[in-house]
């Protein structure tokens, strides 16, 4: 699934995003490159009330940057 531009507002907090890069990493491993990492959280997301058609591209990318930062 490729992320979205939804118009629907999605609002996280940073510890929100922060979770869901962890969750990524312990269930689809630490070392995905960006488009397997958008994958595996859009298929995370789509339980989330108000992301299931996905996340917004904008949240995609701050996921991925805590997701590449915390592995360091």
């Amino acid at each position: 699934m490729t992320p979205t531009n939804n118009a629907m507002s999605q609002t996280l907090t940073q510890e929100q995003e922060n979770f869901l890069a962890d969750v990524v990493a312990e269930q689809f491993g630490k070392t995905l490159d960006f488009a397997p990492f958008a994958d595996a959280l859009a298929m995370i997301c789509e339980d989330i009330a108000g992301f299931e058609a996905g996340p917004d591209v904008h949240v995609v990318r701050r996921i991925w940057a805590a997701y590449v930062w915390r592995q360091g």
